[in-house]
């Protein structure tokens, strides 16, 4: 699909099945088709989202808290996000394991990557990629974008939000 071609929806009648969503799935893939296409538009090949009302805007993304005070400490927690690359009609959702059911159950997502930020430990009996001393959530989000081809050309962070504080991100 060239760039400039990404389809989108004037009228969408449909409606989501099993996951809980406010809005149908069509509504989501168009939306993220908007984003590419103004990525396309302004040279971003690679988004970065990480704002509650974003995450939600994309995905459904709907958590109870959403750990976005003002702190200065990084927590992996809130580097919580999405990756959209303009060359995809998909995104990449990446979370920590309490929000695992958040993932599931309430978001459109059909690619989420679950990391742990204690490393060694494990929960819901699940072993998951732990950060270490040597590599931060920030880490193994950048390495699986490689691994997914993603980090050529020019990235973009969504620099308005405030989760994580822009003091330490």
């Amino acid at each position: 699909m060239n760039r400039n071609d990404i389809p989108i929806m004037e009228e969408i009648d449909a409606c989501a099945a099993e996951v809980q969503l406010p809005f149908p799935i069509e509504e989501y893939k168009n939306r993220l088709n908007k984003i590419r296409k103004s990525m396309a538009e302004k040279q971003i090949d690679l988004l970065y989202i990480s704002s509650p009302e974003s995450l939600f805007y994309v995905s459904g993304y709907n958590a109870a808290w959403y750990r976005s005070n003002s702190s200065t400490r990084w927590f992996d927690a809130t580097a919580t996000g999405i990756a959209i690359h303009v060359d995809h009609d998909k995104f990449i959702l990446f979370d920590v394991p309490d929000e695992e059911g958040i993932t599931l159950w309430s978001t459109v997502s059909t690619d989420t990557r679950i990391f742990y930020d204690i490393p060694g430990a494990g929960m819901y009996g699940k072993t998951y990629e732990t950060v270490t001393d040597e590599m931060s959530f920030i880490d193994l989000v950048v390495r699986e974008l490689k691994a997914e081809g993603w980090t050529k050309g020019r990235a973009a962070l969504e620099m308005g939000s405030y989760r994580p504080n822009r003091l330490i991100s």
